[in-house]
């Protein structure tokens, strides 16, 4: 390992040492050819021509600034960033302990955007795993087939004169277009002769305003100059006429001295035009938007934008291809490829202004293609406290796509029947739609409570019992069921909200009058969530009590019963809170239009093909909006047997599961 360092920090230092006569040195590196317009064209030459530099510099720092990742493919053909690859920190941080990530893939970019190769030597341990990255100019390489096979060799001679010779499997080989394999085209030998044209346009501006006299042409006399006079003439011209800063002087001539003008200016000559047309041309040649490299002339604030999405579909993606596939082959094992890959994330090149972008991310969040959290990583923000972003929803007039492909041509069936007789159908069954549509909605809600309160329960039970008493888990129980309806609230509220807009919608419809009570809905909402919480929280504590009661009485550890409860609620209660919330949230909707409209009699239905023989008896009674439909100690009879009232019964449900409703009367 030392060695290897020690070799490449030589070969480094005699290059610099060589940048006395920098371009000899890219010469003897990497050679030139004169092109047609009489210029030497090398990588070195090349570069120097601005065109050439912009478009190298905005491919080689774009690819180099890029995040660059390790991922690991897991179940649902989803991916994550593979943290602990051996590979991550090479190729996101340090490739080598010499250079950053970002170095060796601007040098890399460059050696391939102007030699047509880009190749860095991977360096492993003893075990064969892969521990370094070292990129080499391509100057210092030759590549040769093996004779009588398809295998290559790179050979590696460098500036100290230390010879070597790496094999495939040790060397990452980015290539540029060619139409052989291991050979790709030169990019500067390729376009030497628009690049030569450039630097020949430049070099004529240069030497015009540097050398040239505009008052230049043929000075006739019709007779012979004396010497001294001739000697005179010259230093007068030379010292007056030549040079940029005596340009458009008037000359003065005498002794019957004629000037015949014979050169043309800039202008006439198209240089300024040539030169802007080599601009375009290199730039057609990098496939490099032209207003990128700050030509501006054809770009304008509504291309600009598009201009810029096509550079990384359609210039910078090839690069980015060539990369991930070349890494895919050379540093990962064919085991490892089934799983890991490395990629580059474009997604903030990608990126719209701040209202499109808003508008885009909108659309993908009302659609259920994102989640809040996600929406927010997006934009560079934590996620949601509690859990609360990461819930999809999707519009509840269309079908979940958690549906089964069976279950959604069913639900598309019901929801065509509904649009035929929507005349017909009364404002309780169109509540009832709502509410089975929405019910998993609130199941998911109460998913992430449950199990936020089964983990927090879990972690104190684990540290209180066993030095300490019952005593201390209940003073942290008290507290902890005084704090709960802080966050319960919040993670139910979404839910309530987005379901109560859509009762509320079809409960002003059932009034029949134009009647806008939204504006305290939310307001309403808050009130009753509070009330869920606070209900939700007491029945909590009181099973849990009641188990810590029940096992001191027995003498026994209450850990294992609140382990057992805790596991039932995660079972089985969402799917209750569900079930119950639609219902009960529905007629607190129901009741909170239809006071606001006036209204002061209504009447029970029932819903659903099996109502309950209780329900059965209740439908169709109608009583004063504020008065119960059941009183505490009343009963019911059915052929099941009574059932008592326990407290009075204002509002649906009567029951656990029960699916009635409310309508005017």
């Amino acid at each position: 390992m030392l060695d290897r360092l020690i070799l490449y920090y030589l070969a480094f230092r005699s290059a610099i040492s060589t940048l006395s006569r920098p371009k000899q040195w890219m010469v003897d590196m990497f050679g030139g050819t004169q092109s047609k317009s009489g210029v030497q064209v090398s990588e070195l030459t090349a570069v120097q021509v601005t065109a050439v530099f912009a478009c190298v510099r905005v491919l080689a720092q774009t690819v180099a600034s890029l995040p660059l990742h390790v991922y690991a493919r897991t179940d649902g053909n989803e991916k994550e960033k593979a943290y602990n690859h051996p590979l991550y920190v090479l190729l996101h941080d340090l490739p080598n302990p010499r250079c950053t990530s970002y170095t060796m893939r601007i040098v890399m970019m460059v050696n391939l955007l102007l030699t047509g190769d880009a190749v860095a030597e991977i360096v492993r341990n003893n075990a064969g795993e892969i521990i370094e990255l070292w990129p080499i100019p391509t100057g210092y390489i030759t590549k040769h087939w093996v004779k009588g096979g398809n295998d290559i060799r790179y050979s590696v001679t460098l500036p100290d004169g230390t010879y070597k010779v790496l094999m495939p499997e040790d060397v990452l080989h980015l290539q540029w277009v060619g139409i052989e394999n291991h050979k790709s085209f030169h990019p500067v030998a390729l376009a030497r002769e628009a690049i030569g044209l450039s630097m020949a346009a430049e070099e004529f501006g240069g030497r015009f305003f540097g050398e040239g006299a505009n008052a230049s042409g043929i000075v006739e006399y019709p007779g012979k100059l004396s010497d001294e006079s001739y000697r005179r003439f010259k230093e007068s011209a030379e010292e007056k006429y030549t040079g940029l800063g005596n340009s458009h002087r008037l000359m003065f001539l005498e002794e019957g001295l004629k000037f015949h003008k014979l050169t043309v200016n800039p202008n006439e000559a198209q240089a300024i035009e040539t030169r802007k047309f080599q601009v375009v041309e290199i730039a057609r040649f990098y496939n490099v938007p032209p207003h990128l490299i700050m030509d501006l002339e054809r770009a304008t604030f509504s291309n600009v934008e598009h201009q810029d999405i096509s550079f990384v579909k359609y210039s910078l993606r090839p690069y980015l291809v060539c990369w991930e596939q070349e890494m895919l082959r050379s540093l990962f094992t064919p085991t490892e490829r089934r799983q890991y890959f490395a990629e580059f994330n474009v997604d903030g090149l990608l990126r719209g202004d701040a209202e499109s972008r808003a508008r885009a991310l909108d659309i993908m969040m009302k659609n259920g293609v994102i989640n809040a959290d996600e929406w927010r990583a997006l934009e560079n923000m934590n996620p949601q406290p509690d859990g609360l972003g990461k819930t999809y929803y999707v519009p509840l007039n269309w079908i979940p796509k958690e549906l089964s492909k069976e279950q959604a041509e069913n639900d598309r069936g019901a929801i065509q029947i509904e649009e035929n007789r929507s005349l017909e159908m009364r404002g309780a069954q169109q509540k009832n739609r709502v509410a089975n549509r929405h019910e998993r909605v609130f199941e998911d809600a109460a998913k992430r409570i449950v199990r936020r309160e089964k983990n927090d329960i879990t972690q104190k039970l684990k540290s209180i019992y066993g030095d300490r008493s019952d005593e201390d888990f209940r003073a942290w129980l008290e507290q902890y069921y005084e704090e709960a309806p802080n966050w319960m609230k919040r993670a139910i509220m979404p839910a309530l909200l987005s379901y109560a807009e859509q009762i509320h919608d079809i409960s002003v419809e059932e009034v029949g009058e134009d009647v806008d009570v939204s504006d305290g809905l939310r307001e309403h909402m808050d009130g009753y969530a509070d009330i869920w919480a606070r209900n939700y929280t007491s029945s909590s504590r009181g099973q849990i009590e009641a188990l810590i009661r029940q096992a001191a009485e027995e003498g026994k550890n209450p850990t294992e019963e609140i382990e057992q409860r805790l596991e039932e609620w995660e079972e089985k209660r969402p799917q209750k809170v569900a079930r119950n919330e639609t219902i009960e949230a529905s007629s607190v909707v129901t009741k909170f239009v239809f006071v606001g409209a006036g209204v002061t009699r209504w009447r029970w239905v029932t819903q659903g093909d099996k109502p309950c023989p209780y329900c059965e008896e209740l439908s169709g009674r109608v009583v004063a909006i504020d008065q119960p439909f059941v009183g505490k100690n009343d009963k019911l009879d059915s052929e099941d047997g009574v059932m008592e009232i326990r407290k009075p019964t204002l509002t649906p449900p009567l029951h656990q599961g029960c699916v009635c409703g409310l309508e005017v009367e």
